[in-house]
């Protein structure tokens, strides 16, 4: 795996670096990855997956079309809509399912022994690849004329900018990601980390931020962030110990998919609850669980001082 990240830096970051690999090897290295959309339910993920390549979904993210002043809101859906459904890798598509290996560095993570629980905190922001380089150290003076050093830092990274964010109210409920495994293997941690989601609006965004030196931070760091739009639905844990995926973890509860997307994920046969006709004239009967939410605990959610899980939802929110 080392190998491998060492080749990605030198594709995706090759202006820092003095032998730039050449077409054939790029090309060689590229074709490794999956050129089709992800399907969850046949896709088999052993050593040799890497998932779908992802400075090409960002060159593709990039190109996503920009609505033009002199163009109607309908004329630029349509444009939209071509290029999201035409493949630019293979047969893979802007609208396909994806799934893009992750730095497992980016996620926090806590085990309990006695429950032989992993829990696993995954940030709104996921880093796939980053890089730091060290320039020369620097002098400079305060406006008060104070003499001072600062050392130099630039960041390139590769990020995953997720959607479903863990602290909104209803879109991620769960405070932590949760599956069971035996300590040897939680300690070892053997394992590599797929995001699989879909690509949303604006799909691709470019920042840069500087921090100035100062004399209490003496430092000037330079980060160029490459962020690739997303929505997560699953974390999938592969293990090189096991050499099978031991966890597929949902960011966004099943029920909370929409029904296309859903399909993807699960069989409808055996997963989605079939309703059975009901007799001429018999009303069916609905159960409504008795809701958790009072003005007080409204509040208390309003300022952020309940714990997860929340016990009002969004209607609630907006309705007491």
């Amino acid at each position: 795996m080392k190998t491998i990240s060492l080749l990605i830096f030198a594709l995706i970051f090759s202006s820092t670096i003095y032998a730039k690999p050449t077409q054939k090897q790029k090309q060689a290295f590229e074709d490794k990855y999956s050129k089709l959309a992800f399907d969850p339910k046949t896709t088999k993920i052993d050593n040799n997956f890497l998932g779908n390549y992802y400075p090409k979904v960002t060159e593709a993210a990039m190109n996503a079309p920009v609505k033009d002043e002199y163009e109607t809101t309908q004329d630029f859906k349509n444009r939209l809509n071509k290029w999201q459904k035409t493949p630019f890798v293979g047969s893979l598509a802007p609208n396909n399912l994806m799934a893009i290996e992750i730095n497992k560095d980016s996620l926090i993570t806590a085990y309990d022994a006695d429950k032989i629980l992993m829990s696993i905190y995954p940030p709104q922001t996921i880093n796939v690849l980053k890089q730091i380089k060290t320039g020369k150290t620097q002098k400079a003076v305060t406006r008060m004329n104070i003499p001072f050093t600062y050392s130099t830092e630039f960041i390139r990274e590769a990020v995953i900018e997720n959607k479903c964010s863990l602290f909104t109210y209803s879109h991620c409920p769960y405070s932590a990601l949760t599956f069971n495994v035996e300590s040897n293997e939680a300690k070892q941690q053997k394992w590599r980390f797929f995001a699989i989601g879909h690509l949303t609006e604006p799909f691709y965004s470019n920042p840069k931020t500087i921090h100035e030196p100062r004399l209490d931070e003496p430092y000037l760091t330079i980060t160029e962030t490459y962020k690739l739009h997303m929505e997560i639905y699953q974390l999938w844990i592969y293990s090189l110990t096991q050499q099978e995926v031991i966890a597929k973890l949902e960011i966004v509860k099943n029920t909370d998919l929409p029904y296309e997307i859903y399909n993807l994920f699960y069989t409808n046969t055996i997963e989605t609850p079939s309703i059975a006709p009901q007799p001429q004239g018999q009303v069916e009967e609905t159960i409504t669980e008795p809701s958790l939410c009072t003005p007080e605990k409204r509040e208390l959610q309003r300022n952020g001082q309940i714990p997860w899980p929340l016990p009002c939802t969004d209607r609630e929110m907006d309705s007491l």
